[in-house]
């Protein structure tokens, strides 16, 4: 995604570039040079969501005890990404990656994330299988966001997405 890396680049972010065969090895390479203690954000360049201030609200979020923060949006296609469960108390308790009968439509699309816990991303095609791991020992929260989370790789949402999506 020449053209999102070349965005990044010209509003400051640092861009580490690579040719990893997937997700997983891409944020590997983003990690190097960081300790395990430091928190990373995650999202994806090709989907659109609220609140703008999501992140911060992670990070407000990521408590001692867990591993990470996921932001949870609701969607219309769920069956397209990683669908959650929480218990009452904010805790992920199980993610089911690309499932094709989804148990609900709730997902996560960001995350806060301490980097110790995604040394082993780089062994995942998807971060969401290795959340998947972590979910069952109570690593993870999850927080709500919004409903309005929009995934723009495919035509027809990007249609969507310049009709207004957002606004």
């Amino acid at each position: 995604k020449e053209d999102v890396a070349r965005l990044a680049q010209r509003r400051g972010a640092t861009v580490i570039l690579g040719t990893p065969a997937h997700i997983g090895e891409s944020l590997h390479l983003g990690l190097a040079g960081l300790e395990a203690g430091d928190i990373a954000l995650l999202g994806f360049p090709d989907t659109l969501w609220e609140p703008l201030d999501g992140f911060v609200r992670l990070l407000a979020a990521l408590e001692d005890r867990f591993a990470g923060v996921l932001g949870l949006f609701t969607t219309s296609e769920p069956e397209r990404s990683d669908v959650v469960e929480v218990d009452a108390s904010g805790v992920v308790t199980a993610v089911h990656v690309k499932p094709a009968r989804p148990p609900s439509n709730l997902i996560w699309g960001c995350c806060a994330v301490r980097v110790g816990a995604l040394a082993g991303v780089r062994h995942h095609a998807e971060p969401g299988t290795l959340f998947k791991t972590l979910a069952p020992e109570g690593k993870l929260a999850g927080m709500r966001l919004s409903d309005r989370w929009l995934d723009i790789g495919t035509p027809e949402a990007l249609k969507l997405a310049r009709a207004g999506f957002l606004t």
